[in-house]
């Protein structure tokens, strides 16, 4: 049984930037709404309504690839952690500066190891999914990848290999969620 409750008339929010694909949102200490999207971050100051787009750029990267924001989450103090079409970002929402975590050279190239989701577990390890089966974990103090091939407990690869979501429980396991591959969880500690 459901009923509509009312008719709710929703008002577009103008960006004042001409960008169509908005991904991800989080709110910083200082009530700021970072907008992620397929053209960079929109920084939204919700006490005055004052916003700016911030592009990143990085020598010897294609911008398009890493201003295209898949993943993002809060992290401690100023950090908002992205995930983007070729790497991780440790955005710095007070300073305006950030760090730049290159996926390892054997993942680079033309995007076809597009990061997805991102999950912080403590305050320095991060997990990553991919739209292809790889789960991508860093440890941003030493600015070291490990990657894992997503495979069911038989060892049988996915039916898809996209990874859409990544959530970390209170107990340490793992949450993928998989466009058309269901649910499938991991546990760094017994590696299952």
């Amino acid at each position: 049984y459901s009923k509509r409750v009312s008719e709710q008339k929703f008002s577009k929010f103008d960006t004042n930037y001409q960008i169509r694909f908005f991904t991800r949102m989080a709110e910083d200490n200082s009530k700021n709404l970072w907008i992620g999207s397929f053209d960079g971050i929109i920084n939204l100051d919700l006490s005055t309504g004052r916003r700016r787009l911030i592009r990143l750029s990085q020598p010897g990267i294609n911008s398009d690839y890493l201003n295209r924001i898949n993943g993002m989450i809060k992290g401690d103090g100023d950090a908002l952690w992205l995930s983007t079409d070729c790497g991780v970002v440790r955005y710095n929402t007070k300073s305006d500066t950030y760090d730049y975590y290159p996926l390892p050279h054997l993942f680079m190239g033309n995007g076809h190891y597009r990061l997805t989701d991102i999950a912080l577990a403590g305050d320095s390890v991060l997990w990553i999914g991919s739209q292809n089966g790889i789960l991508f974990r860093l440890d941003a103090q030493t600015g070291e990848f490990q990657w894992f091939q997503v495979a069911e407990g038989s060892g049988s690869f996915l039916q898809s290999n996209h990874i859409t979501k990544v959530t970390i429980d209170k107990n340490g396991r793992i949450w993928l969620g998989t466009y058309g591959s269901g649910l499938l969880r991991f546990d760094e500690i017994t590696g299952k």
